[in-house]
Protein backbone atom coordinates (compact mmCIF):
# COMPACT_ATOMS: atom_id res chain seq x y z
CA UNK A 1 0.00 0.00 0.00
CA UNK A 2 1.30 3.44 -0.92
CA UNK A 3 0.10 6.85 0.18
CA UNK A 4 0.97 10.16 -1.47
CA UNK A 5 0.04 13.69 -0.46
CA UNK A 6 -0.88 15.89 -3.44
CA UNK A 7 -2.55 18.97 -1.91
CA UNK A 8 -1.87 21.08 -5.02
CA UNK A 9 -3.90 18.61 -7.13
CA UNK A 10 -7.14 18.64 -5.11
CA UNK A 11 -10.07 19.01 -7.52
CA UNK A 12 -7.87 18.40 -10.56
CA UNK A 13 -7.61 15.42 -12.88
CA UNK A 14 -4.39 13.42 -12.48
CA UNK A 15 -2.78 10.56 -14.38
CA UNK A 16 -1.20 7.60 -12.60
CA UNK A 17 1.52 5.88 -14.63
CA UNK A 18 2.87 2.50 -13.56
CA UNK A 19 6.09 1.23 -15.15
CA UNK A 20 7.27 -2.35 -14.70
CA UNK A 21 10.68 -3.83 -15.35
CA UNK A 22 9.32 -7.02 -16.90
CA UNK A 23 6.08 -8.66 -17.99
CA UNK A 24 4.76 -12.20 -18.11
CA UNK A 25 2.70 -14.00 -20.69
CA UNK A 26 0.07 -16.51 -19.48
CA UNK A 27 0.19 -18.49 -22.74
CA UNK A 28 3.96 -18.95 -22.55
CA UNK A 29 4.03 -19.47 -18.77
CA UNK A 30 1.04 -21.71 -18.07
CA UNK A 31 -0.38 -22.60 -21.47
CA UNK A 32 -3.57 -20.61 -20.75
CA UNK A 33 -5.37 -19.26 -23.81
CA UNK A 34 -4.29 -15.71 -23.08
CA UNK A 35 -1.52 -14.37 -25.35
CA UNK A 36 -1.29 -10.94 -23.68
CA UNK A 37 1.86 -9.62 -22.06
CA UNK A 38 0.82 -8.62 -18.54
CA UNK A 39 2.71 -6.41 -16.13
CA UNK A 40 0.97 -5.70 -12.86
CA UNK A 41 -2.39 -6.16 -11.17
CA UNK A 42 -3.80 -3.01 -9.61
CA UNK A 43 -6.36 -3.16 -6.85
CA UNK A 44 -8.75 -0.44 -5.74
CA UNK A 45 -7.42 3.11 -5.90
CA UNK A 46 -9.00 5.59 -3.48
CA UNK A 47 -8.55 9.29 -2.93
CA UNK A 48 -9.05 11.13 0.36
CA UNK A 49 -9.09 14.82 1.18
CA UNK A 50 -7.11 16.28 4.09
CA UNK A 51 -9.91 15.38 6.52
CA UNK A 52 -9.53 11.70 5.59
CA UNK A 53 -12.91 11.40 3.88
Amino acid sequence: MYEYSLPEKVGQEITLLFKVSRTWNPLKTTGARDPRNLGVAIGEITFHDASGS
